[in-house]
């Protein structure tokens, strides 16, 4: 299979390159110079080189990130709650992004804003009625979307306690906090609905789902973090799903530059290939990875259907 990227507005999708971009656009930090950008690549850089080193040590010596490891570092990053998704805050810490050939700093903060756009256009494209998304940390792309689409059942499943616990104390409020209703670009229509979705808290490679549960089974960057166990995770991804598996993650066709490169090997992330779906029953339909795209590792957004046949690619 040779992988094409496609741009976003030619995807069946309904929506446009500008529209993500606009999502992103209140955490963009405009004033920031050019000199800001250099320090921050030099910086990206040297983090990215430093890690590979370490990495190359740590694999001849047979340790690295394993699942333990990768939980306590989102333990924290979960536990700070939903603060940060607010649209008065702006850009408060810089990092380097690039769009189209375009460089440009922003805050992070907005990442999931942009992301909404694009999930949400895949759901009323292919129309499921039972959605999973696989390492949902603190919840917050099925806390927008349960609003926007409240005829359709979502859970997700999470490895981190604090990833969980702060979904589900969330739930427990009379509704969404008034910055977060805020936060995408396109509101919701049912403002109870985050309080019916099924959150709970498990492992990838061993899901408490049956077989095909679910139309649709979406991952963002959290097979990233899942290379040592990538094979069992993404036959229990391709299993509970009876349609459609979409990925936003880092693949290697997305990866080519020597700095992309260093980094996911340093981070020991995801090296995955495209048509290496294949191998667990899943067939990519297309492929984009025409949205903001973090300079140090870069993500292609892949739906794949499900296949009555495997192949070894």
């Amino acid at each position: 299979m040779t992988v094409s990227f496609q741009t976003i507005d030619s995807l069946p999708i309904g929506i446009s390159c500008q529209q993500v971009a606009a999502a992103f656009e209140p955490f963009r930090c405009n004033g920031s110079s050019a000199a800001g950008w250099s320090r921050q690549l030099r910086m990206i850089r040297w983090n990215a080189a430093k890690r590979a080193w370490r990495r190359a040590v740590r694999a001849s010596e047979g340790t690295g990130r394993d699942t333990q490891v990768i939980a306590g570092e989102y333990e924290s990053t979960w536990s700070r709650g939903y603060a940060a998704y607010d649209l008065s805050v702006g850009c408060r810490k810089p990092e380097p992004w690039l769009l189209r050939g375009e460089a440009f700093l922003a805050d992070r903060s907005g990442v999931p804003r942009f992301r909404n756009v694009i999930l949400g256009a895949v759901i009323r494209h292919i129309g499921p009625r039972r959605v999973l998304e696989v390492g949902c940390g603190n919840g917050i792309n099925l806390l927008l979307l349960a609003s926007q689409f409240p005829g359709v059942a979502f859970s997700g499943i999470e490895l981190t306690e604090a990833g969980n616990r702060v979904a589900r104390e969330l739930q427990g409020a009379q509704s969404l906090p008034s910055a977060m209703a805020a936060y995408p670009l396109m509101p919701g229509t049912d403002p109870l609905a985050f309080r019916r979705i099924n959150f709970m808290r498990g492992d990838a490679t061993a899901m408490p789902f049956a077989d095909g549960e679910f139309d649709l089974v979406f991952t963002v960057l959290s097979v990233e973090q899942m290379e040592r166990v990538r094979d069992k995770a993404l036959n229990e991804i391709a299993r509970v799903s009876s349609r459609y598996v979409l990925n936003m993650e880092p693949f290697a066709e997305a990866n080519r530059s020597l700095l992309r490169r260093a980094h996911v090997f340093g981070r020991d992330y995801f090296r995955g290939t495209i048509p290496g779906m294949a191998r667990y029953g899943l067939e990519p339909m297309w492929a984009t990875t025409d949205f903001p795209q973090e300079i140090q590792l870069g993500a292609a957004l892949v739906l794949s259907r499900k296949s009555n046949l495997r192949a070894d690619v």
